[in-house]
């Protein structure tokens, strides 16, 4: 039981990454049976991108080339409708207002600050969310080439060495760390069409970080081992129902992330959505300004603002948020028919918009 692992449990959306990871693992113990392995590595490949590491996994548990470059075939017919889903995540992360989707230099030095924070996530997941501070609120200083980027990498560089230096006499160190960056790899944002940082992805490769510990902790005496994961077993089951009554309700889960993450502009849009649906417009509001101040970019909060000052009677103030919103992405079609409604209200009733 690792806390992680609650948001695709407790969430019905992280389905997905539960149907992957199963049919990831029936396609390696199928491996006998080539063909219905094939079967299991489409599905989970139908399913979620996280699963196109599984031609090297099973490499690395089997040493077949043959079997290798099969699977790797299925990956390349693949190909077309990967690419066709790109094109659709990277008109959604569009519309929702990012800008830069390609890789650059920066994003990709970016990925080593967030694979540690990955590893640190793994190992110690005390600050967990649905927004993470580096996953929703990009922050440009991720891609400079500074201290905390030099130590990322050279950190990662000495666990794949390390992996492969005793690949023979550590075979599952080997074959867990392969497992946890190969899989991991798909879901680090090389090209931006994810949030940067979510706990869902690390359901897979979670997999192969437990692998790697269990190898290391099989070195140590025996009472040392029994000790640390009874340790380990009993912080990850408290931590475990502790986060689960974040997934009580959206509230919850929305007001937890706040607490736990306060700058950053999703969970605060989020959570102001979470008071709108409980009818606490006026707390609502306070939300989305919260997150306008975080993200003036972001045209959706002004549009929510919009919203709620409309719910509110404050007809006024919410023509000239569905303005800025507008002003944010002159293409928003709904801002500019609440707009025009506005518009075509004040032509009936007068100047004067607000609620007597």
């Amino acid at each position: 039981v690792h806390p992680v692992n609650t948001q695709v449990v407790s969430w019905i959306s992280g389905k997905p990454y539960a149907e992957m990871t199963l049919f990831f693992l029936l396609g390696l113990l199928l491996q006998k049976r080539l063909v219905f392995s094939g079967i299991s590595f489409l599905l989970s490949l139908s399913v979620q991108v996280g699963a196109l590491g599984f031609p090297f996994v099973s490499y690395g548990c089997t040493k077949d080339r043959r079997k290798f470059f099969f699977f790797l075939v299925i990956l390349l017919l693949c190909i077309p409708f990967a690419y066709r889903n790109l094109l659709h995540r990277i008109e959604v992360f569009v519309l929702s207002g990012q800008t830069e989707i390609w890789p650059t230099f920066g994003s990709i030095v970016s990925v080593s600050r967030v694979v540690t924070y990955y590893l640190a996530l793994a190992l110690f997941p005390l600050s967990l969310g649905w927004y993470h501070a580096i996953g929703f609120d990009y922050d440009k200083s991720l891609e400079r080439y500074n201290l905390m980027a030099f130590a990322s990498m050279t950190a990662i560089a000495m666990l794949i060495f390390l992996a492969f230096r005793y690949r023979t006499t550590a075979r599952a160190f080997f074959l867990g760390s392969l497992w946890f960056f190969i899989t991991l790899l798909p879901c680090v944002n090389i090209i931006n069409t994810n949030s940067l940082v979510a706990e869902r992805y690390l359901y897979l490769p979670l997999v192969g970080f437990c692998l790697a510990m269990s190898a290391l902790l099989d070195k140590a005496p025996l009472k040392v081992t029994i000790a640390i994961v009874s340790l380990i077993f009993f912080f990850f089951f408290l931590r475990t129902v502790i986060r689960n009554q974040d997934y009580k309700n959206e509230f919850t889960l929305y007001y937890a992330n706040t607490m736990t993450f306060p700058d950053t502009y999703m969970s605060h849009n989020s959570l102001g959505g979470a008071y709108a649906n409980l009818g606490k417009h006026g707390l609502a509001a306070e939300e989305f300004k919260k997150t306008i101040a975080l993200n003036p970019s972001y045209p959706g909060a002004y549009y929510n603002l919009a919203n709620t000052y409309v719910e509110m009677g404050r007809l006024d103030e919410a023509y000239e948020q569905y303005k800025k919103a507008l002003k944010v992405k002159p293409d928003f079609e709904l801002a500019g028919k609440n707009l025009q409604a506005i518009e075509h209200f004040k032509k009936q009733h007068g100047s004067v918009f607000q609620k007597q």
